[in-house]
Order: structure tokens, then sequence, then C-alpha cells
């Protein structure tokens, strides 16, 4: 090379460069080096906004939220038009739990940049942590608006529709976004969940499986994965899988409730309940693994335990209203009506309707719709029901009738779950309710199907064999003349195919309303908790419960052995989890006591 020819000059780094490598950094875990190199930059250029930001995100990544928020206020106040600055704070906000702050945050972020949808997104997802149920719907149908194949906006729309108790547009919307990005974790684990909730087993476990394969060293996943082998009675592998878990994360409270899950399954009760009682001890009684305690001695039907556990924990001002809720279930359960159901500060004469949550309980919404009849009649006026089944759960209609539109601004509303709470004098007897009205070309459509078997007309649902009794172990304790009417629906159908003599119902339930059509024609009734128990129950049909050890309050026993809010329906009660013998030996005993008289 000529000596005097230049050397080609090599450009310094630039802090812009530093910078965007932090933020590579940070994406890759190592936040050590980036918040130092932030630190470096800030030392040489202390207003430096981006290093400020790449600083409160570093705090943000190692779960430091006091520090995000020192950091981030302050690039804030002397940068309050930088969007991210200020997106970064809500979330740093959100970490320490100052709610009100970090929505007005992700607000002021949101219309600095309203067409960014990551920000409009966290916007959607604070209001929905903080009730404003409008607003997060709003934010939805904008996300979707702009990008209508979006996975995080599919998913962020299903979560509120699930909050509106949607659960049907809630399914679509996952099996949209789970179809658009296979790889999304929160859309398979979000579907998997709801479907598993919905009874459907086998489409949850490949959600479920898809989300452990996107993602197979994520723990949720794994546990997602491991509960829907549970609930599809692969207890062997979900065990294995569970405890692959609980190796990395030993002090994680759902891998250890699931695995107490297990053990009950097995009938290892007291295992069950010890280990998660030894976690409960690990973590010095917080919050969290106490409540999973409770809901084991739930499921194991030690209800007064269970109460014990959540007494004290109901009674702190931040208790969640999960909590609250499984607090009200067991004193229900327990015959506490009075302190399950506390007077109400609400005036009955400024109630415009009452809300019924779409894919609630049924037994639970019958009862509670006796209260509700009651209230109209106090009144002295038609009361609007708003929800999808109501139509098909009421009977007078010129007491509780289906409302004509959605509610208007002004409207005043009471959830159906609190409306016990307006009676004083309700504690003493169940109320007597109306029956479900019954559409009668339904019921001409059920009678000429069934006019071809021979009467009584019996009743029967069953399950897994797991959860709930399987039809082998049903028709072997019904030894009664006449025919079986299979009322199952969905997977649990298969089993019609080794009992051609039951006849198979459940695949014309189309809703609710066919359910209350084919029951109303029943002479008796045979099966496991669920819909078509209830409606037996409130239409006063003769019949057999069997019951789970943690099963629902409606289903509390008087000392007849009868329930209590059903008192044609007799209880056969598994007297601890993992067998069902002695629950269907308690059918076949109260079965010969239906009184059957005029079915023939």
């Amino acid at each position: 090379m000529p000596a005097n020819r230049a050397a080609a000059e090599v450009e310094p780094v630039t802090d812009g460069e530093r910078l965007s490598a932090a933020v590579g950094l940070i994406a890759r875990g190592d936040v050590a080096e980036a918040d130092a190199i932030a630190r470096g930059v800030l030392a040489r250029d202390p207003s430096n906004a981006e290093a400020l930001n790449l600083l409160g995100a570093a705090a943000i990544a190692r779960q430091d939220g006091p520090g995000a928020v020192r950091v981030l206020a302050a690039a804030a106040s002397a940068f309050p038009d930088r969007a991210e600055i200020v997106s970064n704070l809500a979330v740093a906000y959100q970490m320490t739990g100052a709610q009100d702050a970090a929505l007005a945050a992700a607000e002021h972020a949101c219309a600095l940049e309203p067409g960014d949808a990551r920000k409009r997104l966290m916007l959607g997802q604070l209001s929905l942590e903080g009730g404003r149920l409008r607003d997060a719907s709003r934010h939805a149908e904008a996300l979707l608006a702009a990008a209508p194949d979006d996975a995080d906006a599919l998913v962020f729309a299903a979560t509120v529709a699930l909050s509106e108790g949607d659960t049907g547009s809630a399914e679509r919307l996952l099996v949209r976004a789970a179809a658009r990005a296979p790889d999304h974790l929160d859309a398979q684990l979000n579907l998997s969940s709801l479907l598993a909730a919905r009874g459907r087993r086998r489409p949850a476990l490949a959600a479920a499986e898809r989300a452990r394969l996107a993602a197979p060293t994520d723990v949720r996943a794994r546990i997602g994965f491991a509960a829907r082998l549970a609930e599809a009675g692969r207890l062997d592998e979900a065990e294995v899988e569970i405890k692959q878990v609980l190796a990395v994360a030993p002090e994680r409270v759902e891998p250890n409730e699931l695995w107490s899950r297990i053990a009950l399954a097995r009938g290892s009760v007291e295992k069950a309940i010890a280990s998660l009682a030894e976690l409960v001890r690990r973590r010095g009684g917080d919050h969290e693994a106490m409540v999973a305690l409770a809901r084991i001695l739930r499921a194991a039907g030690r209800f007064e335990q269970a109460l014990t556990v959540v007494g004290d924990l109901a009674g702190r001002p931040d208790a969640p209203l999960g909590l609250l809720r499984l607090r009200q279930s067991l004193l229900l359960s327990t015959g506490r009506f009075a302190e399950a159901w506390p007077s109400s500060t609400v005036e009955a004469a400024t109630i415009d309707g009452i809300v019924v949550e779409n894919g609630c309980d049924i037994a639970e919404a019958l009862i509670q719709l006796r209260f509700a009849d009651a209230l109209a009649d106090r009144l002295g006026r038609t009361v609007p029901l708003y929800g999808e089944d109501v139509r098909a759960l009421t009977g007078d209609p010129s007491r509780l009738a289906p409302a004509e539109g959605p509610p208007g601004p002004d409207t005043t509303l009471l959830a159906l779950p609190a409306v016990p709470e307006l009676f004083d004098d309700r504690l003493v007897a169940p109320l007597p309710g109306e029956p479900p009205r019954c559409d009668p070309e339904r019921a001409a459509a059920w009678a000429t199907a069934l006019a071809a078997y021979p009467k009584p007309w019996i009743g029967v649902t069953w399950g897994d064999g797991v959860d709930a009794p399987s039809l082998e172990a049903i028709v072997s304790a019904l030894d009664l003349p006449g025919t079986l009417v299979g009322l199952t629906g969905g997977e649990d159908r298969h089993q019609l195919a080794t009992h051609p003599s039951v006849v198979d119902g459940g695949r014309h339930l189309r809703d609710l309303a066919d359910v209350v059509a084919a029951v109303s024609l029943l002479d008796g009734f045979g099966g496991v908790e669920g819909a078509v128990l209830a409606v037996a129950g409130a239409l006063g049909k003769p019949g057999v419960a069997l019951l789970a050890a943690g099963h629902g309050w409606p289903w509390r026993a008087g000392p007849d052995g009868r329930s209590v809010w059903f008192p044609t329906i007799a209880v056969s009660r598994q007297p601890r989890p993992g067998s069902w013998h002695d629950a269907i030996a308690g059918l076949s005993a109260l079965a010969a006591t239906i009184d059957l008289v005029g079915a023939s």
C-alpha cells in the first residue's frame, strides 16, 4: 500500500448503537449488561431519553417495580410526550399495584400514539383488570377493527367476552387466534382451559398439547398439559409431567395443587392434603397456597376444614373475588345461609332488572331465581332478566320475563347471585319458587320420539368414570322397569355403544329449553351433578343424585337424605374421592324407593 494513501477510518461506536444492542440484550435475558450500557450512556448524557427508558425497562425485566417507577416517573416528567416512556411507566405502576396510576399512564400513552396496537392492548387489559368492562370491550373492538387476524387482539377480545359471560364468542375468537398463530401460547392455553370448562376434554387436550409443543420449557404450558391429561383420566402421564415441573418450580402453587388433585383421584386423600399443607408451611402461610389448600379440602368433601382455612383470608381488604366466592360456597354447603347471604344495602325498589351470567351453574341459578320470583312478587311488577338462558329457566312470565333488548345506560341492575341478600326471612326454609316453563312444541316432539319405548321413562346422566361414574356403573345399579333415556351429551356419549338398550337422547339436546322439555316427560331420574339433574329437581321429578365428595352447595342433603333445595331428589354421595363404589351402591338402594306410581 502506498505510504501516502490515507488509511480507511473506522467510525466510533455511537450511543444509539449501544442502546440498540442493549434492547436486544434485554430480549435475550441479559438484563445486567443492558443496565450497565444504559448507565454508561447516562453518565455521558444524563438527559438521554432512550437511555432513561432502557434503564426503566431493565428494572421491569428484573421485576423491580419500585425501581422502575422511580426511573420512569422522572423520565416521563422530563419527556411527557415520549409514548414509550409513558407506556413503560404504566407497566411499572401495574407491577407495584398502583392500578389507577397505571391506567392513567396507559391512557396517556395511547393518546400519544392512538394507532399503536400494543399500547391500546395494554390499555384494554388495564381497563379490564380495573373492572371497566365497557372500556375494555371498546378497546377490543378497535383492535379487531384494525387487525382482525392479530392473535394478541383475538385473545384479548376472547378474555373480554369471557368477562361478559359470553363463552360461545370467546371460544370462536380463541379458535381463530389458534388457527392464525398455532404457536401462540396464550391462544392455545386459554382455548384449552375454556374447552375443558365446557366439558370438551379431547379438543382441550389437543390445544394443551399444541401449547406444550410450542413452548416445551414453559411452566404454564406444562401445567396446562398435565391438567388436561388428568381430566382425561391419564393420571400416570399427568403425574410424570407435573413431577418434572415440580423439579424446577417446587414452590409454585399450581403444580402442587394439581399433584394433590391427582392424588385425590387415586383415593390418596390424606397424602393430597398433607402435601399442600406442607407447601403452606414452606411459603409462610401465604394467601395463594392457603386458597389452594382450601380448594383441595373442599374437593375431598371436608367443607368445615376448608372454611376454617379461608375464614381469616376473606376478612382482608384485598381479598379477591374468587376467594369470596369460595367462602360463600363453603358457607352454603355447611348450611350457614345468613353468613353466606348477608343483608344487602340495596333498596329493592330501585332494581330495574337482574343479570343472569351466561354459563352459570344451572342448579345455583334455579335456586337464586326463586328469590328473584319472590322479589317480583314483593315489588308487584315484572322484573326483566338479562342473559342467554333465562327463557328456559323462568316460570311465571308475569313475574320474571326475559328482557327485550340490552339494558339502557341508566338501568339499575343486580347480579342474580346477590338477589337472596335482599331477603331477611329467607333462611328458615327454601322458597318454593316457580318451575321452569316448558315449550309445548318441544315437549310434544320429545313425547313423539319416546312414544315407541315402554314406560316408565327414567332419565340417566353419567361421566368419564373418574370425576363422575360411568354409564356402565349406573346401568348396573338401576334395576328398574321401563326405559332408560340417556341425557348426557358430548364426548361421554360414546359409552352408549356398549349399552344399546339406553335411548340416546343426549344427541338431541340443542339447548337448555330442550333439557326442560325432555325432563318434563320423565317419570324418574338417576345421574350425576349437572344441568339435567338440576332441571329434574326444579320440575319435582323423583330421582337420585350421584354426587362427588366435593359436590356443589345446591345438593346439600337434609336429615332425610334428600336435597335441601330439591327435595324430590335423594342424595347418594361419594364418601371420599377415588372410588364410586359406595355411591353406586347407594344409587341402587335408593332407586328401589323411587315412586313411579302412574308412570306405566
